[in-house]
């Protein structure tokens, strides 16, 4: 929810913020996966001029996401190369959302061919053609409070209407300063990590790890539920788990926590039925969330959340499953399911939905390498152009990779806890586009976690021990 202040205490929020913490590039990354992320900030994906290249509005913003430098394009005057995107610009375009409420849609940041010398060069500029749902132009009730709005939060260079070559767009930018350099000995990834599971008790356990303190132990959050969890998080200050509820069969259930647990709530409903599987869950940016199970009737149903309009009516996405779903979500505008077929037994299917074209149809994973696999699948993703899908084939557990523009790797085995075999389905949760991480559970109720990061590859199989009475479902696993 969205609180409206006034003017007044919006001013005096920002410049206590922002007096308590001077931005610098360390703060580069999470801003731009925030503009990124926020439906409410379009960002085009081509050029005012009518070029498409790889320096549009979207496409640098996401290389900024991603730990990047942006590029700039090679027409016109834009002297091509890359340029770091400045701090003080995302944190003005996340703000203008964020704080003032506005929605807008973005043109240009580094990209695209300017006036000789132009701020867009030095990354430090963005041009705004739709404020609130209204083309910019003189009429426009929006744009001059908007751009004051900029001054606000710095901005030494605002154009719009009656300023020469600005009638339909506003222009922002902020004098460069040292901030407009490369990262250095910037840690980005999420700090905390929440692994779920049943205890012996029945109840939902978790155990979480936080950077600043490594391991918790196990602790219990209530409950009484049926198979494994599974958790998502919207944001650094925010989780929740779902559960299929053993005292209402059927029933997915959650608890969040937002500074302390909430406590269960229902998202049964007669239009949706009685669930038959585990659940799965993501979030979608930070104003969307869906949840996934096996419905009555074996097929893929889907329930969704937005932040504006709350949550919608489940719907069938099709298909004939094993076990439970599970998805992922590498940007704002895109959702993947990941499923166990049951009209092929063992083999592993996907469907993705973009916020361009909708949903597509299943696509089988399965090769004659990987063979069948044994488990329901969980499918992570890792920054925004990676995906990977677990599964256990026998003891132990299995990969796949998609990269973005070149497809899919081979499936290849991960081998097993050791000493042991791994049971039940995988989960996995990355930290950052530098990190991945799947847990199991094996035949001694025990929990189990390898991790990949990009310095050392994957590691070995490390014991996470097990709640009392044993970790008696497959576990579920979120970074926060």
């Amino acid at each position: 929810m969205k609180i409206h202040l006034s003017s007044v205490a919006i001013a005096l929020c920002l410049v206590a913020q922002q007096s308590a913490h001077a931005l610098d590039a360390c703060d580069r990354q999470e801003l731009a996966e925030k503009i990124r992320d926020n439906s409410r900030i379009h960002l085009d994906t081509t050029h005012t001029s009518g070029v498409v290249d790889s320096a549009n509005a979207r496409q640098t913003i996401v290389d900024t996401a991603n730990g990047n430098a942006a590029k700039r394009s090679s027409y016109g005057t834009a002297p091509g190369g890359t340029v770091w995107l400045d701090p003080r610009l995302l944190n003005a375009m996340d703000r203008m959302e964020q704080v003032y409420g506005y929605s807008y849609s973005v043109s240009e940041t580094c990209g695209g061919s300017h006036t000789a010398g132009s701020y867009h060069y030095s990354g430090v500029a963005f041009d705004t053609y739709i404020i609130n749902g209204v083309g910019v132009s003189s009429s426009n009730p929006y744009w001059t409070t908007f751009l004051q709005r900029c001054r606000d939060m710095g901005a030494t260079e605002t154009l719009g209407p009656g300023d020469a070559g600005h009638d339909t767009h506003v222009h922002a930018a902020w004098t460069p300063n040292s901030g407009n350099v490369a990262p250095s000995g910037c840690v980005n990834n999420k700090d905390n990590v929440h692994v779920f599971g049943r205890g012996g008790d029945g109840a939902c356990w978790l155990r979480s790890w936080h950077a600043s303190g490594g391991w918790d132990a196990w602790y219990s959050l209530g409950g009484s539920i049926t198979g494994g969890p599974d958790a998502y998080s919207r944001n650094a200050n925010h989780v929740a788990v779902v559960v299929n509820s053993a005292s209402e069969p059927g029933h997915i259930k959650q608890n969040v926590w937002s500074g302390s647990w909430g406590g269960w709530t229902d998202l049964w409903t007669s239009g949706g039925g009685n669930m038959t599987s585990d659940p799965s869950s993501c979030a979608r940016g930070t104003d969307n969330v869906h949840i996934f199970a096996r419905g009555p009737a074996g097929d893929c149903m889907k329930r969704s959340w937005n932040a504006t309009t709350g949550w919608a009516a489940w719907a069938s996405e099709g298909g004939s499953i094993t076990g439970a779903p599970d998805s992922c979500s590498k940007t704002g505008s895109h959702l993947y399911i990941s499923v166990l077929s049951a009209t092929e037994p063992g083999h592993i299917k996907g469907k993705t939905w973009d916020a361009t074209t909708g949903w597509g149809g299943w696509v089988d994973i399965w090769t004659s390498v990987g063979g069948n696999m044994d488990s329901a699948p969980s499918v992570v993703n890792r920054g925004t152009t990676k995906m990977h899908v677990f599964a256990r084939k026998g003891g132990s557990i299995w990969i796949r990779t998609n990269t973005d523009g070149s497809g899919w790797d081979e499936w290849y085995s991960l081998g097993a806890p050791s000493g042991s075999s791994a049971i039940g389905d995988p989960d996995s949760y990355s930290r950052g586009s530098d990190h991945v991480a799947v847990v199991v559970r094996n035949q001694y109720n025990n929990c189990w976690k390898k991790t990949w990061t990009s310095n050392t590859g994957w590691g070995q199989w490390e014991a996470l021990d097990q709640p009392t009475g044993g970790l008696t479902s497959s576990p579920g696993a979120v970074a926060r």
